[in-house]
């Protein structure tokens, strides 16, 4: 979140503020996004020693929040970008990365569903 501020802050110093409204819509999904990662439930203690679960299952959970990792690594390489952005292009490479975010949210969201599957499948 402090890369957005300082790309922010950037257009700002350059007078580009017509950006600020799509760069400010950006920042508050990505504190959503960041805070839904933050806080999630992930089981290592109490959800782990209820059921029983298999190695299968948990390499599963594992390879998902992985690849969820390495998205992340990329969109922050995208937004990264976007300090060398222009006027003109600067709402094309938002698009691009708010479509990369939502992506990222929805395989984060079906993260839930893989732990619950796999609570209902051990539970005794």
């Amino acid at each position: 979140m402090k890369q957005l501020d300082h790309i922010k802050l950037h257009f700002t110093n350059q007078g580009q503020l017509e950006q600020l409204d799509d760069l400010d819509r950006f920042a508050r999904k990505m504190s959503t996004l960041v805070d839904s990662i933050r806080y999630a439930d992930y089981g290592i203690t109490g959800f782990f020693d209820a059921i029983k679960i298999d190695e299968g299952d948990l390499d599963r959970l594992y390879e998902h929040d992985s690849s969820v990792a390495a998205s992340l690594r990329e969109l922050g390489q995208a937004i990264a970008g976007l300090q060398t952005a222009t006027g003109e292009n600067l709402p094309t490479l938002l698009d691009d990365i708010e479509t990369r975010a939502e992506e990222i949210r929805d395989r984060w969201a079906r993260r839930e569903q893989i732990v619950t599957g796999l609570s209902e499948e051990g539970a005794p």
